[in-house]
């Protein structure tokens, strides 16, 4: 491969990069609500309730069911469900979990109407899938209720959540970056005079945008071009971008862990890897040597090439009620307790999506050590502050 047409493909698609930038500053969509106030990952807070609210005909938006209308018809389903009297409820029960019958949970955005017909909505930005997951709420309702699995890109639900289901036959995909831009577009031209709603449509959309690497339509086409006339070198870069980028986050994950042994040295305490590297939720478990296989210990998530999470350090419990009952205990989902986010550093988040912070963790030795200081650091004065509810809790479960 000539390393010109690599370069030249480099360089143009910056221009491009560089002029995208330049547009939003122009419009002044640098400015987005959710992202100052961290928000743009979260599930049910952020991305379940907002459009949650679009689709309910008594939202807040007091538009009827015009938003409705316009995602039925975007999912294709506007011949499944009675527009006239369609109801919608966040966190939907559907019954107590049961794996063995594969029924029950709680579905995020739940659609039903009059005459029994619905659709459920399953919304993934990090989580992992539940066991039987797509499975439960494939049961619930049977033939009455079509679901929906949607994600940043239109990815597949894992087959633990799945099974022998098929997508296009038992559920569907839908994406951020496809189905719910386009609804969100439409809803924007609908909600052309009514300016307060149209732009907290437009910067949620600016989010989705952010979250899923979208370009504006033209700025777009032209990389698109670009692209093709450059096949072969885009082809060779497609092939070996996943690599480079594990590569990068093998190398952080692999030098926190050696920070925080160094700090934890006199400590009873010492650092492995979690999940593989590939994995959105790859972490970093901090275990106490005499109780290891205890169902409460310490982690540094996410280090994964999929992640788009703000890291964070926490108390995993492996789902233990009686950890979760303490007094000084804030759980934060069905795993999670004391959840603390890392601060940027230097203003770059720490997100493994964040193309800035990749780049600069691969080109500067500086940065990179500034990093795994600031992250084991950070995880110091946690361990600090936690240790002793921990290990007193221990002490009284150890397996």
């Amino acid at each position: 491969m000539d390393k010109q047409l690599l370069n030249h493909l480099f360089d143009s698609a910056q221009i491009l990069i560089s002029k995208e930038e330049l547009i939003k500053k122009a419009k002044g969509e640098t400015f987005n609500v959710f992202s100052l106030l961290g928000m743009e990952t979260k599930e049910n807070t952020t991305h379940s309730n907002f459009i949650g609210n679009l689709l309910n005909p008594k939202g807040t938006h007091l538009m009827g069911k015009v938003f409705l209308k316009l995602f039925l018809e975007e999912i294709d389903s506007s011949d499944h469900i009675k527009l006239d009297t369609t109801a919608v409820v966040l966190e939907y029960s559907c019954g107590p979990t049961n794996h063995l019958t594969k029924t029950g949970g709680r579905i995020d955005i739940y659609l039903s109407d009059g005459i029994g017909q619905s659709i459920s909505i399953e919304n993934k930005i990090n989580a992992d899938d539940q066991p039987n997951q797509i499975q439960r709420y494939v049961n619930h309702n049977s033939d009455r209720n079509r679901v929906f699995y949607l994600t940043l890109f239109g990815s597949e639900p894992k087959t633990t959540s799945k099974g022998e289901l098929k997508s296009g036959e038992h559920y569907f995909l839908l994406s951020y970056k496809e189905g719910i831009i386009n609804w969100l577009n439409n809803c924007i031209k609908e909600a052309a005079n009514e300016p307060i709603l149209r732009e907290s449509i437009k910067q949620y959309r600016i989010l989705i945008q952010k979250l899923t690497k979208t370009m504006d339509n033209l700025n777009k086409e032209e990389l698109q071009q670009l692209i093709l006339k450059n096949y072969e070198a885009a082809e060779l870069i497609t092939r070996n971008f996943d690599q480079a980028k594990e590569m990068v986050c093998t190398r952080l994950r692999s030098a926190v862990i050696n920070q925080i042994d160094k700090l934890l040295v006199e400590t009873n305490y010492f650092a492995i890897p979690g999940a593989k590297i590939t994995l959105s939720y790859a972490q970093v478990w901090i275990l106490n040597r005499t109780t290891s296989k205890a169902k409460v210990q310490f982690g540094i998530e996410p280090f994964g090439t999929k992640a788009s999470d703000r890291m964070f350090v926490g108390t995993f419990t492996y789902g233990d009620s009686e950890f979760e009952k303490l007094e000084s205990v804030d759980r934060h989902n069905q795993y999670w307790s004391n959840l603390e986010r890392i601060p940027p550093y230097k203003g770059i988040e720490l997100r493994m999506d964040n193309s800035n912070l990749i780049r600069q963790l691969n080109e500067s030795e500086d940065f990179f050590s500034g990093v795994v200081e600031h992250i084991a650091i950070f995880f110091q004065n946690y361990f600090n502050e936690n240790k002793g509810l921990i290990e007193e809790y221990l002490n009284n479960h150890d397996s």
